[in-house]
């Protein structure tokens, strides 16, 4: 029997984020579920380090953070002033908190591999070989003659081609070796343009209440407004604007994020985790610029919805 191995890489690329399971009729995606599973263990941890912290003998964590969050708080304060920023900071930097811990926790080693195995039928794929042989005899008969006997046999051989390895869909589970369809267990939300659009949806929609709370009813006139045909049409391309900036957000978010995914897959696909590492700290640091635009982009917009003036 001749044993041959072949080793096949396959790489499955998905727009549509995968169900894990329903609820009341509702399929719960795994990159919902990612988003719930980041969120609340990041809000518990928040808690319980802001009730530790100590003003007067900080830790270098504590140093560390101080150091960062200013950073950031001196960020918002160049583009809507002090005053603002402290009215507004912790709202963006909710925004840049949940947005990287999305984009860096499908990152950490080993949880692109964690899933969800299903059943399915599965046949295992042999070739034969069949083999034939005769044997000749002679056995004496009853009234003392000769009878020339031959019998034949037919010999099978079952070679297996151990297609599970071959195909590339067997999986190490709690019970072992086992083959089946699999699901992916978390997926970045960001990496969802669902989430995507949601994310730019809450950006301006919170924006626009923001401009409307300050500036009243004179807010609306940067969308109707009808004092001259040129005003109005001004206002019909600021309103068209917002549908474009919730475009730009959802799928700048999504396409950095995804693509990330997509080149680490491949990668560690062709090179078999060899050259994985460099393009893993590229991703992290794009996780990190994409947090941090979003966040200014939003500050952007909430102070020029400040400063709008009925004109």
């Amino acid at each position: 029997m001749l044993l041959k191995l072949f080793l096949t890489v396959e790489v499955h690329i998905s727009f549509q984020p995968e169900v894990l399971f329903n609820l009341f009729s509702q399929g719960i995606t795994n990159s919902l579920y990612t988003a719930l599973f980041v969120l609340i263990p990041t809000i518990i941890l928040i808690v319980i380090f802001s009730k530790n912290f100590n003003a007067l003998k900080p830790s270098k964590f504590e140093l560390f953070l101080e150091m960062f969050i200013g950073g950031l708080f001196g960020l918002v304060e160049s583009i809507m002033g002090e005053k603002n920023a402290l009215k507004y900071f912790s709202f963006l930097l909710t925004f840049f908190v949940f947005i990287l811990v999305s984009n860096w926790f499908p990152l950490l080693p080993g949880i692109s591999s964690i899933g969800l195995v299903g059943e399915e039928e599965h046949t295992e794929e042999t070739s034969v070989e069949y083999t034939a042989s005769s044997n000749s005899e002679i056995i004496e008969n009853t009234d003392g003659g000769a009878v020339l006997s031959e019998t034949a046999t037919v010999e099978e051989e079952v070679e297996p081609t151990f297609g599970c390895l071959l195909k590339g869909k067997c999986y190490l589970t709690t019970s072992g070796i086992t083959t089946g369809s699999f699901t992916h267990m978390f997926r970045a939300p960001t990496a969802d343009l669902s989430a995507g659009i949601a994310l730019a949806l809450i950006s301006v929609l919170v924006t626009n209440f923001i401009g409307f709370k300050t500036n009243k009813l004179a807010y609306l006139s940067k969308y109707i407004n009808f004092n001259g045909p040129i005003n109005f049409v001004v206002g019909i391309l600021e309103l068209i604007s917002e549908i474009g900036k919730i475009v730009s957000f959802s799928f700048r978010l999504f396409g950095n994020i995804f693509a990330g995914e997509v080149l680490l897959v491949v990668i560690t696909a062709i090179s078999f985790g060899v050259a994985t590492l460099p393009f893993l700290g590229l991703e992290l640091f794009v996780g990190v610029i994409q947090a941090l635009v979003f966040f200014m982009l939003t500050a952007v917009f909430i102070n020029l919805a400040i400063e709008h003036h009925h004109s």
